[in-house]
């Protein structure tokens, strides 16, 4: 369900861009367009991943997993 929730998130973007960039006649602008859409994306997703470990290790977990007791 993901996935296609991302499907749907992508493909309106990439063509409104692509259109807006057709009318100026800019299309020798698309990849480097897209490719600092590509770059922040992923400058992004390392961000979050160093600010939520950080959070969890300053805080601790406590998701519902955490409370639950294993039994041996």
């Amino acid at each position: 369900m993901a996935g296609f929730g991302a499907a749907l998130q992508s493909g309106p973007l990439e063509a409104w861009i692509t259109d807006e960039l057709g009318k100026t006649g800019r299309f020798e602008d698309l990849d480097r367009v897209f490719g600092r859409g590509t770059s922040f994306s992923l400058v992004a997703d390392v961000a979050a991943g160093i600010a939520g470990s950080t959070i969890t290790f300053a805080v601790g977990y406590c998701g519902p997993s955490s409370q639950l007791e294993l039994s041996p």
